[in-house]
């Protein structure tokens, strides 16, 4: 199994199971099979394949795992590339990092009437990004346990109020 993520202007994932982009997914199976068929054929060739992919790749761009699970380590990675972004350009360039984020953000969360592949394209590109700077907030202010356990618990109480019929009944959707 390959996984992968592509930054540039748009973001995609590449991965064997099917995706949004048919043509990275052909690639992705492709390389799959070839190191299935080198495995059957001649186990140190696989091997000497699959260091071949894992070394192209080792700024995390993709990621190789024969055995279909997502490695571990690209979480670690990224982690420590948001720490280190985080720490390179400091809280006050973050805040106002985050804040020109979500503003774009903002922007495509208008109700548009034709769905457009560039459009969600651009969406999961301005949530990604969002996404990162609020990690990167919630290192620099130390709160990422405690932001986490909020929001963990923020959901359960929606999934008591959906439950128990709160917003069926007229209930406010605010603080959920």
């Amino acid at each position: 199994m390959i996984y992968g993520k592509k930054t540039s202007r748009f973001q995609c994932d590449i991965d064997a199971d099917g995706g949004m982009y048919d043509i990275l997914d052909e690639i992705a199976a492709l390389l799959e099979m070839l190191h299935r068929n080198c495995q059957e054929q001649d186990p140190d060739m696989a091997n000497k394949f699959r260091t071949y992919v894992q070394e192209m790749t080792r700024d995390g761009s993709m990621v190789w795992s024969s055995d279909g699970s997502v490695p571990a380590d690209t979480t670690a990675a990224h982690y420590e590339r948001l720490c280190q972004a985080a720490e390179h350009f400091g809280l006050e360039t973050q805040k106002w990092k985050a804040k020109e984020e979500m503003t774009e953000l903002s922007v495509l969360l208008r109700d548009y009437q034709t769905p457009s592949p560039i459009l969600r394209a651009a969406r999961i590109e301005e949530l990604a990004d969002v996404y990162n700077m609020l990690d990167q907030l919630c290192i620099l202010w130390n709160c990422e346990d405690e932001v986490q356990d909020m929001a963990e618990q923020k959901m359960i109480r929606t999934m008591q109020r959906i439950q128990s019929g709160y917003y069926d009944k007229g209930g406010s959707r605010e603080h959920s």
